[in-house]
């Protein structure tokens, strides 16, 4: 998967090579033919349109670094599903051996014979293992306690939505923008609303600059900085779901106020 425009370009190894190679042997071919190439424009009209493409790109990259990407491919896009809509069963498995011929076999959980007095007396068991086959069709990633459990699964289908901050560099953020987040808390708490702080940094970081900050003691879950950035392109972030849907994401400079959350989760 291309790590800039996420499920954009899905393609293997060998074929970003591949593409690789053509785009760079065009790229040989248009340098060393330049000169055959004839444009006709004025030298300062082309200056002109050089200098106009040059001023629209680095306005386009501004305007997304100060705010949410214009075009959004990874997984977490504003309308996709983090997990499957009709979830398919999960299948267990369970190995057993014979005590006596050392034979060993798999059974699906549904098909063990262990109401065979015959076989359980004669077959041991080894391990299990479960095959999961919504796995390719989550998008979730592990928001994980202080205990190590991970709630990735509950969060983002708590009742009435949620509302996830993201800071997956907290020794990079402002007091200004700390101050959002108070507000942002505070409002929500009012409302009512679920809203919780997904943080990559090691519990002494986040609780150190937590309090320098003045931030609020919110539930903080810990989460992978590059997962992170993958579900949203702002430190701190804001993304508010529903359903396992992702309803809406605002980067810092965009905080929403809470009445406007309050509607996109009715």
């Amino acid at each position: 998967v291309c790590g800039c425009f996420g499920d954009a370009l899905i393609i293997s190894n060998w074929q970003t090579l591949y593409k690789n190679l053509v785009i760079n042997a065009l790229v040989i071919v248009l340098a060393l033919r330049a000169a055959d190439f004839k444009v006709g424009m004025a030298a300062k009209s082309q200056f002109i349109v050089f200098l106009t493409i040059v001023l629209s790109f680095l306005g386009f990259e501004y305007y997304n670094i100060q705010h949410l990407p214009v075009v959004d491919f990874r997984p977490w896009k504003v309308g996709n599903h983090l997990l499957p809509e009709n979830p398919k069963p999960i299948k267990y498995y369970l190995t057993y051996k014979n005590t006596k011929t050392g034979e060993t076999k798999e059974y699906l959980s549904k098909d063990l014979p262990w109401q065979d007095s015959v076989f359980m007396a004669d077959w041991k068991w080894l391990n299990s293992r479960e095959e999961d086959p919504n796995f390719q069709e989550k998008r979730t990633f592990p928001m994980v306690d202080n205990e190590g459990n991970d709630w990735s699964n509950d969060i983002v289908q708590y009742d009435g939505g949620v509302l996830l901050i993201s800071i997956y560099d907290i020794q990079k953020i402002s007091q200004e923008q700390a101050d959002k987040i108070k507000v942002l808390y505070q409002d929500a708490l009012k409302a009512e609303l679920n809203i919780i702080m997904l943080n990559s940094n090691t519990t002494d970081v986040y609780n150190e600059f937590s309090e320098r900050f003045g931030l609020p003691d919110m539930d903080v879950y810990n989460s992978d900085d590059t997962a992170l950035k993958a579900a949203i392109r702002s430190n701190p972030g804001l993304i508010v779901v529903k359903n396992a849907k992702v309803i809406a994401k605002y980067h810092i400079n965009d905080f929403p106020n809470i009445e406007e959350i309050k509607t996109i989760l009715k």
